[in-house]
């Protein structure tokens, strides 16, 4: 990426918006126009001089609308926007990007609203990603393709793409990473005589990004809890059992506390599992005064996040760059529009919206630790100056010091694991391809 992209795109993830306003179109300003920025978690260098790109002409561009739920609650949103529109203008599009504010009904107003304004395809990360079928049957009508963007949409027959983080892919990597951090070893047969203890937090039970996280998961960790060298004292394994209702931080940390109290006589379990990084932070508010604390691994993208790496209060984290899915996403809008070929696909199978495969596009993540945070400052992620921090002794992992499993020098009997890709225990409820909205 040229030097003016990348300057440019920094600067627009952290500008002020000073309109309080509940819906806003926002067509393409020319990038000149953004001069004063600030400093927000996104690296960018404000005394650099920067080339300004020609303005895209509005009246002969084709128009891509972009739906987002909030730029208020969530600065991520405008990482996001800023990402696809440093690529749109760059092919010649002229996007029109709107928040939602965590407003469904406003954002199904937005999708039609754009679809009068003619516009060539739309991309929206859903408020509710249940109530938006008749707004897709009319961009069918429009022959207007629509991406899916981050959380894909249900229930409907006539969305095109989904454009994703692959979840079990992330949940693979996390649970990958407990086994290196823990010095567990897949292919050691031996019985253990102290296993490590293991909770887990999942996302939403509605959510299917949060059931294939769960699922790429146990393919990786199902081994040693067959095997014993992991052990869930709580006895809660499934992902039903596991899903923590609407993703809530406070449900979640209420639900680690009841399992603190009762299972661990107010101690901590070796490893703590959250599919969301806010659970783990919310979930350190109240071990401040723990001697040890639990090896925690998460997803995430938040600078507290990667602090509490550098710290040492989180081990680690699989990192989902926003960036990198926005501008996938632009290059694929660009290649289903004026591309010779039909846009890559990664995957046509896992993701069952409920009527039908979506045709989904992933893009790479990568697991973040105490030995490579930094990257995200040279990456221009975060600034130096938001990494840098007054490092503590790093906490070891264990509730009391608790060691890796000791392995016995004696052969163990066959554990009967299974070798399927699915875990032990299933689901009870949950459907990998679940097609109903709860009920509010």
């Amino acid at each position: 990426m040229n030097r003016w992209k990348f300057v440019l795109l920094m600067s627009l993830t952290s500008m002020l918006v000073f309109s309080t306003a509940c819906s806003r179109s926002r067509a393409t300003k020319d990038a000149g126009e953004s001069k004063e920025t600030e400093q927000q978690g996104n690296g960018a260098d404000t005394d650099a001089e920067t080339d300004v790109p020609e303005q895209v002409d509005p009246e002969n561009a084709e128009k891509i609308g972009i739906l987002l739920p909030s730029e208020q609650w969530d600065a991520r949103w405008r990482i996001d926007a800023a990402g696809m529109q440093i690529k749109l203008d760059d092919y010649g599009f002229l996007p029109l990007i709107q928040y939602a504010e965590n407003d469904a009904d406003l954002q199904k107003q937005q999708f039609r609203e754009l679809l009068e304004q003619d516009v060539s395809a739309l991309v929206i990360a859903p408020v509710d990603a249940y109530s938006l079928g008749d707004e897709l049957v009319a961009a069918d009508e429009k022959s207007v393709p629509v991406f899916s963007y981050d959380t894909l949409i249900m229930d409907t027959g006539d969305l095109d793409y989904y454009m994703a983080f692959n979840a079990r892919s992330v949940g693979n990597q996390a649970g990958e990473k407990i086994l290196a951090a823990m010095g567990i070893s897949q292919e050691s047969t031996a019985p253990v005589v102290r296993p490590l203890k293991m909770e887990m937090l999942m996302g939403a039970p509605d959510s299917i990004q949060s059931l294939f996280f769960y699922n790429g998961l146990m393919e990786v960790l199902e081994p040693a809890i067959e095997k014993g060298v992991l052990s869930i004292p709580s006895g809660l394994m499934s992902f039903d059992e596991t899903a923590v209702m609407d993703s809530d931080k406070k449900s979640a940390a209420d639900r680690f506390e009841k399992i603190r109290t009762e299972f661990y006589k107010g101690g901590v379990p070796d490893i703590l599992i959250t599919a969301d990084e806010d659970y783990a932070i919310e979930i350190l508010k109240d071990l401040r005064e723990e001697e040890k604390l639990p090896y925690i691994t998460t997803a995430g993208r938040k600078l507290e996040t990667i602090k509490k790496i550098a710290s040492g209060s989180i081990g680690s984290a699989v990192f989902l760059d926003n960036r990198i899915l926005a501008q996938k996403c632009a290059e694929t809008v660009h290649t289903l529009l004026k591309g010779s070929e039909d846009p890559e696909i990664s995957d046509y199978e896992m993701y069952d919206n409920g009527v039908k495969i979506v045709s989904t596009i992933f893009v790479d993540t990568e697991v973040i630790d105490q030995d490579n945070y930094e990257m995200l400052a040279d990456n221009g992620y975060f600034t130096e100056a938001e990494l840098r921090i007054q490092l503590s002794p790093t906490p070891e992992p264990g509730a009391s010091g608790t060691p890796a499993p000791t392995i016995t020098p004696t052969p163990a009997p066959s554990s009967g694991a299974a070798d399927s890709d699915t875990p032990r225990e299933k689901p009870a409820k949950a459907d990998p391809t679940p097609t109903q909205k709860p009920e509010d």
